[in-house]
């Protein structure tokens, strides 16, 4: 046979088919094994899916099994107060699944029944309801834990000059208060007076609080301060210590 001139042998013309057939053959079993490695993706894919949707099944019918066992728990606690149950009815790990829960006003109602008003009335501002706080201990209002949270209760409501006056009294009654302190660090704080808040707060940590109570009631009265009272606050923190409020910084844009 000749090509371009040249003679190629029956033999040479034989290899060359013989290899293009083996070329082609690999190229198809290369396309079929790549066609069965993405056939198994795809089983694997739908496997996973399809254990992906049991999952969920079973993690939504034991998340509605838990909610009604909520439910009727809390039910139960409500049923209790409502009856007229002695506090020391519930016990202590009562106590630890309400908090859990954050279920605020049974606590309240609980410590309302043990005769713990500062309690009770830390549990309804905690449940966002201060007025509910200040009601229970109107006629209770001569104990120091009672007039500090009362103080915080009327913080919360905006009436900065019950608050203070309530916290004074306190001091009357027990004057290394650390809890008094912060109290009124927070007053002034939120009263445009950062000052005297700054002075308060280090008051509190002779008296044994913390640092870190200190900032956290710092950080939690500036947020809820009015924008004046929250800029010059953040701007004397932050220039008294530029790494340690440097989260205070937002409020100086």
């Amino acid at each position: 046979m000749q090509v371009n001139g040249e003679w190629i042998t029956d033999g040479v013309v034989a290899k060359f088919l013989e290899e293009a057939t083996v070329k082609r053959n690999r190229q198809k079993d290369r396309k079929r094994k790549d066609l069965q490695q993405l056939n198994r993706q795809k089983e694997l894919k739908i496997k996973r899916l399809q254990e992906l949707n049991r999952q969920k099944k079973r993690e939504r019918k034991l998340h509605e099994l838990n909610r009604q066992k909520y439910l009727e728990r809390k039910d139960m606690f409500l049923k209790k107060l409502d009856e007229g149950v002695e506090g020391d009815y519930f016990s202590q790990s009562d106590i630890y699944w309400l908090k859990e829960e954050a279920e605020f006003p049974i606590l309240a109602g609980i410590y309302q029944r043990k005769g713990l008003l500062a309690k009770a009335g830390r549990y309804w501002r905690y449940a966002g309801q201060p007025s509910r706080a200040l009601k229970i201990t109107d006629n209770d209002s001569t104990a120091p834990p009672v007039l500090t949270m009362r103080g915080a209760a009327y913080a919360d409501l905006g009436q900065f000059a019950d608050a203070e006056k309530s916290a004074r009294q306190s001091l009357k009654f027990d004057p290394k208060s650390a809890h008094t302190y912060n109290l009124l660090g927070r007053i002034y704080l939120q009263t445009d007076r950062p000052k005297a808040g700054h002075q308060h707060f280090n008051t509190a940590i002779k008296m044994g609080s913390s640092q870190k109570s200190a900032d956290a009631t710092i950080m939690k009265s500036l947020a809820k301060a009015e924008k004046q009272a929250q800029r010059k606050g953040a701007k004397y923190f932050y220039d008294k210590n530029p790494k340690r409020y440097r989260a205070l910084k937002k409020y100086l844009k």
